[in-house]
């Protein structure tokens, strides 16, 4: 059987370390014997610490964030996602999405899909881009995205994933279309105005 156990130590400096100590019990010809492994592992546990320190300050800010920010994987399965984009898929398709699940598989609309697919795999291929597209159900509240797609490069610089940041210009693009419905009429009006002599000339 082997037992693992860490203790820390006081260097001679002041500095305090961190031992990983392994112990093993072995049988060689009737005689038993222990097989002792100490490593220091001080900088390999900061590390872990920084890392984590790191990882809760990234979600905290992703949370913290009202628009929709989610990340899939080579194979399109969410690695992370806020709030904002859990309650965006559940207000549009329904879906109750979890951490490994296939986005794939949340969307609930033929076209949606189609177009979800096709951005990941632009993005897994190494391409930046931003596209503007409706998204939802029509019978649930199809709003109107801009999408942000940044692919996700591991140490080698292969391509690991995408991280997505999307934000609703719905209103944005409605107050413009209403813009353009009242320039149009006032267009309209005006051509439409004759002017005349008070003999109709």
């Amino acid at each position: 059987s082997k037992v693992r156990t860490s203790i820390k130590i006081r260097h001679k400096s002041g500095e305090i370390r961190e031992i990983l100590i392994e112990a093993q019990l072995v049988n060689l010809a009737g005689i038993d014997y222990f097989l002792l492994n100490a490593q220091d592992i001080t900088e390999r546990r900061l590390a872990y610490e920084t890392i984590e320190k790191n990882q809760a300050i990234l979600s905290s800010l992703i949370e913290s964030a009202n628009a929709p920010i989610f990340a899939v994987d080579s194979n399109m399965c969410y690695t992370i996602c806020n709030q904002a984009h859990a309650e965006v898929m559940r207000q549009l398709y329904g879906a109750e999405i979890k951490i490994g699940g296939s986005i794939l598989g949340y969307q609930t609309v033929t076209e949606d899909l189609a177009i979800t697919c096709n951005n990941l795999e632009r993005a897994l291929r190494g391409e930046r881009f931003t596209e503007t597209a409706f998204s939802g159900e029509e019978g649930r509240s199809r709003r109107y995205f801009e999408v942000v797609h940044n692919p996700i490069r591991s140490l080698s610089a292969r391509v690991a994933g995408v991280s997505i940041f999307a934000r609703d210009i719905t209103e944005n693009c409605a107050t413009l279309d209403k813009n353009r419905v009242q320039t149009a009429a006032l267009d309209a009006a005006a051509n439409a105005v004759v002017i005349t002599d008070r003999n109709g000339m």
